[in-house]
């Protein structure tokens, strides 16, 4: 059966490909955050005033037991980007006047103790990336397509992110494509399949 490039069809592609990405990235498990103490932070947090904090009589200094920060992010493939966490401290972190866990994000780039979380803030960073081009080559490919049919006579693999009920629908009867000519077979070209088969079984292996 003749099976057209819809709207619907589109959305529905799309759920299946977020579906797929969804269950990859939950397989990382949570973003390990150790507690941190005073002495991991304390320049981050004090800055160049570091020095003056011996001098500040206590009741001026405040105290967190939580504190958001952000760190650096370099994916395999794209630009660096900076990533939001929130840390807590085993014990109550003096800072200096004025600072607030809710308008003070701390840098945190350089502390040793959060490498983990750096490493798997980089994998997350990575996933996401590898998905959302796997979500704009389909995209690409399919609505340069005159119809399912032609789209998965191209490219049979294209069936991991096509919904059951389309491919029923497709195989229900061979009736010919359009007979016009279309870019598909121009943009597959352009497009990394092995990468696009790659990411589904990922996901179905997470």
């Amino acid at each position: 059966m003749f099976v057209g490039i819809t709207q619907q069809l589109c959305r529905d592609v799309d759920r299946i490909i977020y579906k797929m990405s969804r269950k990859e990235l939950d397989a990382l498990g949570e973003c390990p955050l150790p507690l941190l103490t005073e002495q991991d932070v304390e320049q981050q947090i004090w800055g160049e005033h570091l020095p003056l904090r011996s001098m500040i009589p206590g009741a001026w200094k405040g105290s967190l037991t939580e504190c958001g920060c952000t760190m650096e992010i370099t994916p395999s493939s794209g630009p660096t980007t900076r990533k939001q966490v929130t840390i807590k401290f085993a014990i109550g972190v003096a800072t200096p006047p004025g600072f607030s866990r809710y308008t003070n994000v701390v840098p945190v780039d350089d502390v040793p103790a959060l490498g983990a979380t750096k490493t798997w803030l980089t994998n997350q960073l990575d996933t996401e990336l590898r998905w959302k081009l796997v979500e704009s080559q389909v995209k690409s490919f399919l609505t340069n397509c005159k119809s399912l049919n032609e789209a998965l006579k191209l490219y049979p693999d294209l069936a991991m992110y096509i919904p059951e009920e389309y491919i029923a629908r497709v195989n229900e009867k061979k009736d010919a494509t359009p007979k016009e000519a279309s870019r598909a077979a121009e943009v597959l070209k352009s497009i990394d399949t092995d990468a696009l088969r790659a990411a589904a079984v990922i996901s179905r292996m997470s």
